[in-house]
């Protein structure tokens, strides 16, 4: 489980999947995997910048945790999620 996390559905390190030996493993690099996991929740405006992290945050901490992540946990993960949303460009335009 902990390759399909790192290297995406192949071989490496152990995997479940099959990759040439020629594509080598590049943690995060999904370019020649049968498939990789993600997570996505657009951040639209329709929530502010603090309910939106209080919303990941527990949909996260239900997925990854069985929702066991302590609160002082989840108020530091919160601060970090709100000043990523926060991140914009040198012309103002949001990062994503």
């Amino acid at each position: 489980l902990y390759s399909l996390i790192k290297y995406g559905l192949s071989e490496c390190d152990g995997g479940f999947g099959w990759a040439p030996s020629w594509m080598g493993c590049n943690e995060g690099n999904y370019n020649r995997v049968y498939g990789h996991l993600g997570y996505s929740q657009p951040f639209d405006g329709s929530l502010t910048a603090e309910e939106q992290a209080s919303k990941v945050i527990s949909e996260l901490a239900t997925i990854l945790t069985s929702g066991r992540l302590a609160a002082d946990s989840r108020e530091i993960i919160k601060a970090a999620y709100i000043e990523k949303l926060n991140e914009v460009d040198s012309n103002g335009v949001p990062i994503d």
